[in-house]
């Protein structure tokens, strides 16, 4: 039982999770898929918008030769979800 608090802290921690998850996506397995549709690079009218789940970290840009290599901050929402829209060049 040397670990037994910790087990629980981590039950618990795991739990509320589950049920944020559950809220706002409906069921684990929806959270899931999301992730073939809601992420990566993804089309809209006049811009692309890149999006990346990194809910660990404390900053995100993107960076390629298309921007010179300068990166661009991405900005955070509740969730850990980074994101940042990049209009169309003419």
């Amino acid at each position: 039982a040397q670990y037994g608090e910790h087990f629980d802290f981590r039950l618990e921690q795991f739990r509320k999770t589950l049920h944020t998850i559950e809220m706002y996506a409906g069921s684990l397995s929806s959270f899931a898929d999301s992730f073939n549709k809601e992420y990566g690079f993804i089309r809209e009218q006049g811009a692309t918008l890149y999006k990346e789940w990194a809910p660990g970290a404390i900053g995100a840009q993107l960076i390629g030769d298309f921007n010179g290599w300068e990166g661009w901050d991405m900005q955070r929402d509740d969730f850990g979800v980074w994101s940042v829209r990049v209009p169309d060049v003419d």
